[in-house]
């Protein structure tokens, strides 16, 4: 009965090697990865070390607020952050995820804008996926009376007109990047 207690235990604990390789590939400090680990244990419900996409968007509008439009972003941020696509979130992806959010170098913010906008995951962005971005974003940041004089339509078509492609066309990460 106590090897069970243990094991429970030392699953539960984030263990040295863990955050070596997070230090290394994450640039926190290991009180910053201790930190976010003790948040993601208080938010990982089932106790599985796994956060869903409902506890992820239950989380996530809980720091960014509960508007059904941020319901839609955070559907597109659960996506980014599931890097290897099962469905779920572990420690690391979360911890990962959030590494990439928080650098402020241009090229690493274009990183995560052009993982926002690759809804289909196919590492290219079609004309759709930048217009329905667009639209997302204009009704999280704008009234309802200011989004409807802005077209999300009119604005992707003025990206592609940027990088100089058609509509038909996709933009890969490299193309988005140099802009």
């Amino acid at each position: 009965m106590g090897d069970d207690a243990s094991k429970k235990q030392k699953s539960a604990a984030l263990r040295d090697a863990e955050i070596a390789v997070l230090k290394a590939n994450s640039n926190l400090s290991e009180k910053e990865i201790q930190e976010l680990y003790d948040e993601f244990k208080e938010l990982d419900a089932s106790g599985t070390g796994r956060m869903n996409k409902e506890q992820f968007i239950k989380f996530y509008t809980q720091i960014a607020g509960s508007d059904n439009e941020l319901v839609l972003v955070a559907d597109n941020v659960f996506a980014v952050f599931d890097t290897n696509h099962d469905g779920t979130i572990d420690f690391s992806e979360f911890v990962l995820a959030e590494a990439i959010g928080n650098k402020k170098d241009p090229d690493s913010a274009l990183e995560l804008s052009f993982a926002l906008l690759d809804t289909s995951g196919d590492a290219l962005v079609s004309y759709d996926e930048i217009a329905d971005f667009m639209e997302k974003g204009i009704k999280l940041g704008l009234t309802k009376e200011e989004a409807a004089a802005i077209d999300p339509k009119e604005i992707a078509t003025g990206i592609y007109a940027m990088f100089g492609v058609d509509k038909a066309q996709k933009l890969n990460k490299q193309q988005f990047i140099d802009g």
